[in-house]
């Protein structure tokens, strides 16, 4: 279908929804524009997630006009979009980069020692220590350094923690499915040898990638 076939789809649905609706499809589009991610598993995400499974059709169509794609994984039980344009990616630090490898590595090997695929969690210290084991940085981070980076990858539902001003090793981080898509691979190997590859960089350069 072409996007003018999509916007005479959407045009002869939305006719059809009635108000209320025509405000909640407002409100799912602009969600998935500005946060990229729905998850069933995140307690602000639950109820857009089932509205938008529902409306999946016609999110897809929407989307189509706008060069994204319009993805529903029901194993993992997210939602999310991706533009087909190479555009409105989000950029990391070097260090930011290393702390969501290590989170992917997390992530994967907690779903395959629990056998669930869903929100793994990982406690401040240890992720500090595995950060800390790649060897990359020539001076170790401070609590404040992790905590903005955590807190980034939070704002685009990779990550997310409770606690606010009184983070301590104990807290738990918990890793949300999304990182399988930011992160896209489910080798333990080719994960160690991302990591790896930064030993062979410049220590001191922090340039984004």
């Amino acid at each position: 279908m072409d996007k003018v076939e999509c916007l005479e789809f959407l045009t002869n649905r939305f006719r059809g929804f009635s108000e209320l609706k025509q405000e909640l499809f407002t409100k799912l589009v602009l969600r998935l524009l500005n946060e990229t991610f729905l998850i069933k598993d995140r307690t602000d995400d639950k109820k857009d997630y089932y509205n938008a499974s529902e409306l999946k059709e016609e999110l897809e169509k929407f989307f189509q006009v706008l060069n994204y794609g319009f993805y529903e994984d029901k194993i993992l039980q997210i939602i999310y979009i991706k533009t087909e344009d190479n555009k409105n990616r989000m950029h990391l630090t070097k260090f930011e980069t290393v702390l969501l490898l290590c989170l992917r590595v997390a992530y994967y090997k907690n779903s395959k020692k629990s056998g669930l695929i869903n929100v793994a969690s990982i406690t401040f210290e240890d992720l500090k220590q595995d950060v800390l084991k790649t060897n990359i940085f020539k001076d170790e981070k401070s609590n404040n350094e992790y905590i903005e980076a955590i807190r980034k990858l939070r704002k685009f539902k990779i990550v997310d923690f409770n606690g606010g001003k009184n983070f301590s090793n104990e807290s738990r981080i918990f890793i949300y499915p999304s990182i399988a898509y930011v992160v896209s691979s489910n080798d333990i190997n080719d994960l160690d040898s991302r990591i790896k590859a930064f030993n062979k960089e410049d220590k001191n350069n922090e340039e984004v990638n």
